[in-house]
């Protein structure tokens, strides 16, 4: 799954809901979520479920993205 968190925390938590059902429905399945934002480690992780943190990146007007940290 991959989370693209520009605004706000919506689609994390929806992300992580719906990774949290896919694993009751399926559970020898495990989910793997691919996001940039910040704040993923202070969310409880669904068991059979991780993340991999990508770089953070800012929305700098309605077409154009820059990293927030990295140059």
């Amino acid at each position: 799954m991959y989370s693209h968190d520009t605004f706000g925390l919506g689609n994390i938590r929806r992300s992580l809901l719906l990774g949290e059902l896919f694993g009751s429905d399926y559970p020898q399945g495990a989910v793997l979520l691919m996001t940039g934002s910040p704040m993923i480690q202070a969310f409880r992780i669904p068991d059979r479920m991780d993340y991999v943190k990508l770089p953070c990146i800012n929305r700098v007007n309605a077409d154009h993205y820059e990293p927030q940290f990295l140059l």
